[in-house]
């Protein structure tokens, strides 16, 4: 960051429960446009200087098994921002789930936001240990020349323990994409992938 510091965010859902990470400076576009200026002699020093520049340390994750059914809300939200009846996403998510032998209950908080969202999940949903809040909306709807409409959806999804208040884990990567001429079966194609890609993602740890 400005201050030099490497951040180290261990809320990332695809890291595996071990392994190594390195940290590396990451400035070689900079020095290739000196080089084109100078040539590389000049800047050869300053290349290996900052090839130098780096930090390795090995990490463990260790997660404790959950203990009853976590509660899924996984809201669906067109390109307006106003929530869709259809819960495509929840039901590929809990089907994930429960072929698993994971069992699951569902709610809906009609919420696009998690901050405001969570007083209402604190008092209403207080029996739950494990809560898995998330928001799925369109980003992007575009019509190609053939009328075929090609959907594509993103949102977040946070895996809240309510005991420790702890956010245990934080998805923010996982988007979809769908085409067709028929909008509820190219929907129910785009937020049912969306739902099975983070139960994949979550899956983990329970």
């Amino acid at each position: 960051d400005v201050d030099g510091r490497f951040v180290f965010d261990s809320h990332y859902p695809l890291m595996t429960s071990s392994g190594t990470v390195v940290f590396s400076l990451d400035i070689g576009d900079e020095i290739d446009a000196v080089a084109a200026v100078t040539g590389e002699e000049f800047v050869a020093p300053l290349r290996a200087l900052a090839d130098d520049i780096r930090v390795s340390f090995d990490y463990s994750i260790t997660r404790e098994p959950a203990s009853g059914p976590p509660l899924v809300i996984m809201d669906e939200f067109d390109e307006n921002g106003t929530q869709l009846d259809s819960t495509w996403a929840r039901d590929a998510f809990t089907s994930y789930f429960e072929a698993e032998g994971i069992s699951t209950d569902v709610a809906s908080t009609g919420d696009d936001n998690f901050d405001s969202a969570l007083v209402s999940l604190l008092s209403d949903y207080s029996d739950y240990e494990w809560i898995i809040w998330s928001a799925v909306g369109l980003s992007d709807v575009a019509v190609q020349p053939d009328d075929c409409t090609v959907y594509v959806a993103e949102g977040y999804t946070i895996l809240l323990n309510t005991r420790t208040m702890e956010i245990v884990n934080i998805d923010e990567i996982t988007r979809s994409v769908s085409w067709g001429n028929d909008r509820d079966s190219a929907l129910q194609s785009l937020f049912s992938m969306y739902g099975s890609s983070v139960a994949a993602n979550m899956i983990s740890y329970f």
